[in-house]
């Protein structure tokens, strides 16, 4: 069963190891071997009817279905069954490495060459050609700008070496050790520690906790080519291939390229799946481990055992939904625990999965700070117990049958403008799960009749079954010190144990009391501006409304409140107001209904609310669709009109405040966000984090006092973007913000506020900023002053001009040195604070190499001053940028966020949409060598590192029961 989005997801992570692409030697053809079997060849569930699904004589598979949105495009997947699972022991980290290998030389594409081909056709890397591997699956990705027969055929061309033209040649494996070495770095983190440590105490008996996708060090460094080219030779067989194709394309055209460039690949004989082993046992363990730099605990009660569900058939995902509502219901017991004062846990969920169709587990878990271990490990555990002993009532199935049906329903409603990208990711995705893949329409179809007929029964039977089919496991990490830690866990493990439990109560029936009710305000002042088909509106109490409807998301619509000052109203005195307030207000509910009240009220609506501090404005916003329109707008007016202030949300969020600045002191990424924009802003105490202590010191009546103004009178201008009836709309917003009193007329002057300092008099000087942490792993940041977006047209020149400089730094530090895994160069410029902007070039890499990696993006961006660019990079960078244009201005975020938000504040965006359509194609060569000049220089660079310095006493990470750091 497709789990809806929100479900809490354990493994959500196993496709996370993003790469590039490799060829090998020829490689005898053997016999054929038989087909291998769809999903739907075993079910009664049929496939989506508008998918064509074929294999070749060789065993090659295909997948084929046509989707017009976005218009005139096409997203492609080469799925190889076989990923690090399959790996020989001498082999480990050898299939994501192949699969680094791909994008460095097939028989048609020489090595370096392979990246250029595609932008000179209108693909950006990363963005438009990828890859990853998985412990199951290897997947290559490409997403086509159009549909021309010089792309398809160059893009199937590449897949068809990565079939069996990879030229896997010995001086490319030696260039690109050092950029999967410094993914490992960038992959190496507390959380994947932690994660890999569960891995070994839950699955010791199986191959799984052996084979994690990133590999094995030594491997890395060591391996030559033969063990690549066994591998290769092994695994990539045609029976194991399936080519996915979903966009704009006919096909039975289609169907004649697949035949045209795979038909001849040899087949192979299949080598069968490796014997993965043991999955569960009776009884219980405990086991602990050790991670001094995790920001909180993690105890995780599970049950695994072998696979048991059966082919995907319409009785399995029936079962299967039962299980995910009781899951969801346990969830949101968790959340309402997670909220009372003195909770002892942050939060906590529980899921139920499968994997390889060789484990089911069951979960819940819980993080908490370091001193609450016991006391969240008895609420693991007892609430589990409650809800085994005594099963859920009547209203938490009504409750969570709302949610349901509303997610399946709105994702049918979504079809016809769901893109091509996410349904190959879903069509990939079904293969992965051994399921067939079945379009949102079916999905609904499939649950309609088991959520009609649900009930407390059911929803109890299938949680009792995941959990009575094995013994329970208990893994507890984070950063503790414990004696006797088996001995320690186990005790506490047994104390809840033995605590008796109640029934849970059962809530009563509550109602949403903020229906606006009056007279509907009236239109001050209306504008048309016709040729962006936007409408902007001035209700008589100053309320001020955008309006543009799109077809680009089926019955969806979001909706902006933009009011007040934002960060520009700040009080200096208490600097960790935004940050309590982006946590905590929407957290406090309204004053009639609790923020639980609320989830309750509102299950099966598609309503929302999210409070975010902006640079100019607070937003609060949502995202509903035509049916719930108005009750969203009512939701956000009852934020603007009655906010809660409950103290329970700022206890929460309390609790939560040492964790996230253990992580923020502690990691290197988290530093960047933690320090470096202060310091790029010359100390302005509205960037970056502010202190720990400043955020403890605050109250309640702090934030209420800053927000209680803004949100009264000031200035409030609403964007609206989507799925919508125009005069409803109207008409929902006249009788609810119309309804408003008077709000502000226009904005007060800022302009002592809009004052903002690149540190220009550190110009060629070094900041450097140290994290506590024996990860080695560094951060390198070289940033250049630009200029504000006053003239977009130049700050578009400068955007094309960091495109180049990215493609640069790329091809030294990464392909040629080997050195890091992923450089990224981006400009950044302000649209409010005049002057203000920076172009930033960001490597992660070794901490010994970071000065050194620094230089390299430094006289990079020097030499680009100094002898500008050529016509070729520029076309490799403009061609993608003029292609992604097609599709960046049929998104909703886009409107919303570049145009109508603040529109009648800044009226120059609407004439930045009008040129945006054209903007690339009057950009030259000699304007971005211009501004190269302008800004590149060695010596106006301003440079960051982010370094870890391990802790003055740092002891060896505790583990137990068969864990291991790895």
């Amino acid at each position: 069963m497709k789990s809806p989005r929100y479900v809490f997801l354990l493994f959500a992570w196993l496709a996370l190891w993003p790469a590039v692409y490799a060829p090998a030697s020829e490689i005898p053809a053997t016999a054929p071997v038989a087909a291998q079997p769809w999903p739907q060849d075993k079910s009664d569930i049929k496939p989506d009817p508008a998918a064509v699904y074929g294999t070749l004589p060789n065993g090659i598979r295909y997948i084929i279905l046509p989707n017009k949105e976005p218009p005139g495009r096409v997203s492609l997947r080469l799925r190889v069954n076989a990923g690090s699972l399959m790996e020989a022991d001498n082999q480990q980290g050898l299939a994501h490495f192949l699969e680094h290998m791909a994008f460095n030389g097939g028989q048609h594409f020489p090595p370096g060459e392979m990246v250029g081909v595609f932008q000179r056709l209108g693909m950006s890397f990363g963005a438009d050609t990828n890859a990853n591997t998985s412990y199951q699956r290897t997947l290559y990705m490409l997403e086509l700008p159009d549909t021309s027969d010089k792309t398809l055929r160059e893009s199937l061309q590449l897949f068809r070496d990565d079939a069996d033209g990879l030229l896997l040649l010995q001086s490319e494996i030696d260039r690109e050790r050092g950029v999967i070495l410094s993914e490992k770095r960038d992959r190496d983190t507390v959380q994947y520690r932690e994660f890999a440590a569960s891995w070994d105490f839950y699955f010791p008996d199986s191959l799984i906790a052996h084979r994690q996708p990133i590999g094995l060090e030594n491997i890395i460094r060591e391996a030559q080519r033969d063990r690549f080219d066994a591998y290769y030779a092994k695994w990539y067989t045609p029976a194991r291939l399936t080519l996915i194709a979903v966009g704009d394309i006919k096909p039975d055209d289609f169907v004649k390229l697949i035949q045209e460039y795979f038909g001849s690949v040899a087949p192979r004989t299949e080598s069968p799946d490796p014997d993965l082993g043991k999955f569960g046992s009776p009884g219980f363990q405990a086991s602990f481990h050790r991670e001094a730099e995790a920001p909180a605990v993690t105890v995780e009660l599970a049950t695994i055992a072998p696979f048991d569900r059966g082919p995907d058939r319409v009785e399995r995902r029936a079962r299967e939904l039962q299980l995910a509502a009781a899951n969801m219901i346990l969830s949101r017991r968790f959340e309402r625990i997670a909220r009372q004062p003195n909770a002892p846990i942050l939060e906590a969920g529980a899921d139920s999965d499968s994997n390889f169709d060789a484990f089911d587990i069951s979960t819940v878990a819980a993080s908490c700070q370091p001193g609450q271990w016991r006391a969240a490990l008895g609420t693991v555990e007892q609430e589990l117990r409650r809800a085994l002993d005594y099963g859920f009532t009547t209203a938490e199935v009504n409750e969570v049958r709302a949610m349901l049906q509303n997610e399946f329903e709105q994702q049918a409603k979504a079809m016809p403008t769901l893109k091509s990208r996410e349904i190959a990711g879903e069509v990939a995705q079904s293969l992965d799960d051994n399921q067939v893949y079945t379009n949102a329409a079916q999905d609904l179809d499939l649950v309609k009749p088991v959520l009609a007929a649900l009930t407390p029964e059911q929803c109890l039977a299938a949680l009792e079954q995941a959990w009575s089919r094995s013994g329970r496991r208990l893994f507890v990490s984070g950063n503790l010190d414990l004696a006797d830690a088996d001995k320690t866990v186990t005790t506490a493990y047994n104390d809840s144990a033995a605590t008796k439990i109640e029934k849970s109560a059962d809530n009563g029936i509550l109602e949403f009391p903020y229906a606006s009710t009056g007279e509907p305000g009236k239109v001050a002042d209306r504008k048309e501006v016709a040729d962006l088909g936007i409408t902007q509106l001035r209700f008589a109490n100053n309320v001020r409304v955008n309006l543009k409807h799109t077809d680009f998301e089926k019955d969806k619509i979001h909706v902006l409140v933009q009011f007040g000052g934002g960060l520009l109203d700040l009080p200096a005195a208490k600097p960790a107001l935004s940050l309590a307030a982006e946590h905590v207000f929407t957290e406090g509910g309204l004053g009639k209904l609790s923020a639980q009240d609320l989830v309750t009220v509102l299950a099966g609506k598609n309503v929302g609310a999210d409070l975010g501090v902006g640079e100019e404005f607070f937003d609060l916003s949502g995202v509903t669709n035509p049916r719930d329109f108005r009750l969203q707008l009512e939701l956000l007016k009852a934020y603007v009109t009655d906010p809660g202030y409950r103290p329970e949300a700022l206890a929460l969020a309390r609790r939560a405040v040492p964790a996230l600045y253990s992580q923020l002191r502690q990691d290197v990424e988290a530093a960047i966000a933690y320090q470096v924009p202060r310091f790029l802003a010359s100390g302005d105490y509205r960037f970056g984090y502010p202190s720990e202590a400043e955020v403890m010191d605050l109250t309640m009546d702090d934030l209420r006092n800053w927000l209680a103004p803004e949100l009264k009178d000031s200035y409030m201008e609403i964007s609206i973007i989507g799925d919508f009836d125009p005069a409803a709309a109207e008409a929902a917003l006249a009788a609810t913000f119309g309804t408003l009193p008077s709000r502000a007329e226009k904005r007060p002057d800022y302009s002592a506020a809009l004052k903002v300092k690149f540190p220009v008099d550190a110009e060629g000087t070094v900041k450097t900023f140290t994290v506590s942490s024996v990860i080695p792993k560094a951060e390198a940041l070289d940033f250049w002053w630009t200029s504000d977006e006053s003239d977009i047209q130049h700050v578009r020149v400068i955007g094309v001009l960091a495109e180049i400089f990215n493609d640069r730094l790329r091809v030294e530090v990464r392909q040629k040195l080997g050195q890091t895994y992923s450089p990224e160069v981006y400009n950044s410029s302000s649209e409010i604070f005049p002057g203000y902007g920076y172009a930033t070039a960001i490597i992660s890499g070794d901490p010994k190499l970071a000065a050194s990696l620094a230089d390299d993006a430094r006289a990079i961006g020097d030499d680009l001053a100094k002898n500008g660019v050529t016509q070729d990079e520029f076309d490799r960078a403009v061609i993608p940028l003029r292609a992604s244009l097609i599709e960046y201005r049929r998104q909703n975020a886009y409107w919303l966020g570049r145009v109508l938000a603040a529109s009648q504040v800044h009226p120059q965006q609407l004439d930045w949409a009008r040129t945006l359509a054209t903007a690339y194609d009057q950009i030259t060569p000699a304007q971005v060598s211009a501004a190269a000049k302008e800004y590149l220089g060695a010596d106006r660079a301003v440079r960051v590192l982010v370094l870890p310095e391990a802790p003055a006493s740092t002891s060896t990470p505790a583990t137990s029961n068969g864990t291991s750091q790895p």
